[in-house]
């Protein structure tokens, strides 16, 4: 039975079935990742991680400073679409194009950055009217309570339009209207899901929180953590639906 636990557990299995070779075989886009977020804490003033940060502590990065904040940021968006497309593919090849390298071409990667941005805009075209009504939620429940259904939203609108990713990351093309008819048969089921992925990340949210004080090393260390963690689930949940609706591969 095609469900949101079934898919989640699929998900998950994917990636802890065997973690010595899944972590070998992300280790070039974990480690872009890692370098990301040392450079961006090495570069960033410590007031900028104050939880009272105000509008005018921006302009506290010294121009010299910049250029690393720049660089180090591209090299987390380059370690993410690494660590995604590697995953994608890693799980999607199969018989014959085994042989195909694991690595993405330039190509590959340029294509899932551009799919990428697509999601994104159409996610923030999507806001308005979510925060809209999430906004009147929120004068009849409490705010955390609207800010959670916003996210599960969020989530849903991003799995019925984001098995464009996957296929980009196998070089081929698929329109975001194709990913929202292929991923309809669940779209019930995705809510699931889109919950299920709201409440992780509320709870490792929580969790961080109460374990480290806002701004301290170790709470920026391990919300970078939670962050990867959550970006891999994503990601093999993706590779999960895509495999299963365009693939037609079994979840058990």
């Amino acid at each position: 039975m095609t469900n949101a636990p079934a898919l989640l557990n699929h998900a998950l299995r994917m990636l802890v079935h065997d973690p010595a070779v899944t972590l070998r075989i992300l280790m070039p886009g974990l480690l872009l990742i890692v370098a990301s977020s040392i450079g961006i804490t090495y570069f960033m003033p410590g007031q900028m991680w104050s939880p009272t940060l105000t509008p005018d502590q921006v302009e506290m990065i010294e121009p010299s400073d910049a250029g690393g904040v720049l660089l180090a940021g591209l090299a987390g968006v380059v370690g993410y679409i690494l660590t995604a497309v590697i995953w994608h593919r890693h799980v999607l090849l199969t018989g014959a194009a085994r042989e195909t390298p694991l690595f993405p071409g330039v190509g590959v990667m340029g294509s899932y950055l551009w799919r990428a941005i697509i999601v994104a805009l159409v996610q923030i075209a999507a806001a308005l009217p979510i925060l809209a009504v999430t906004g009147l939620i929120a004068t009849v429940v409490s705010l955390f309570l609207a800010g959670f259904l916003a996210g599960i939203i969020f989530f849903w609108l991003a799995l019925r339009i984001s098995l464009i990713l996957p296929a980009a990351a196998m070089g081929r093309q698929m329109r975001i209207a194709e990913s929202w008819q292929a991923t309809a048969p669940l779209a019930g089921p995705l809510w699931g899901v889109a919950a299920m992925l709201s409440i992780l990340s509320a709870v490792l949210a929580l969790v961080i929180g109460m374990l480290t004080g806002a701004g301290s090393t170790a709470n920026i260390a391990l919300q970078n953590v939670s962050f990867i963690v959550e970006a891999l689930i994503s990601i093999s949940v993706l590779t999960t639906l895509y495999g299963h609706l365009i693939e037609g591969r079994p979840l058990g």
